[in-house]
């Protein structure tokens, strides 16, 4: 069970006149990965992964790290059941001052993963340079994996490929356990 959210300022206001572009980007390249592993599995087990839920914030603390409780079943609703397994954020990673989305989640985090979203970086900037200035972050709220990507749809593919694979092996142990 997987949850999307985009965070930008733009996008939550209707500026982009095609519209969000990174969220799907991280719905294509979900789908892209999950049917790579599966092929490479080849009888070995198969991944499933279903988009469960989907929304746009602006680049604003609050918003983001509600957002974020909310799915992962420590928000303030009654129902504090999570929604998602994993939760992908993307946008809000760069060094603009609007820029909160790590702040964000490591507000919400109870267990950081400090070096997951380093070596994704380090990989990335092997063909992209631009990759290293990337704030993202990831670690687990409650039983649910939050990682931050970029907000550049070229950017999310690169991510996600290297990224989705250690998400779902990390999320099986969580269950696991």
């Amino acid at each position: 069970r997987i949850g999307i959210l985009t965070v930008s300022d733009r996008a939550a206001n209707n500026q982009y006149a095609t519209g969000d572009l990174s969220g799907p980007a991280v719905e294509a390249s979900l789908e892209k990965v999950v049917g790579e592993i599966n092929a490479a599995s080849a009888g070995g087990g198969s991944v499933s992964s279903s988009v469960v839920v989907k929304a746009i914030v602006p680049d604003e603390i609050d918003d983001i790290k509600r957002t974020l409780r909310q799915w992962s079943g420590k928000g303030e609703a009654e129902d504090n059941t999570s929604t998602c397994d994993i939760i992908i954020t993307t946008g809000g990673t760069g060094f603009s001052p609007r820029d909160v989305t790590p702040e964000a989640t490591q507000a919400v985090l109870d267990r950081e993963s400090r070096g997951l979203m380093g070596w994704v970086s380090s990989e990335c900037s092997a063909s992209q340079p631009l990759a290293a200035l990337s704030r993202g972050t990831a670690g687990m709220c409650g039983n649910t994996l939050v990682a931050n990507l970029p907000g550049s749809p070229a950017g999310v593919k690169q991510v996600m490929q290297i990224l989705f694979p250690l998400l779902v092996h990390a999320a099986k142990d969580i269950q696991a356990s």
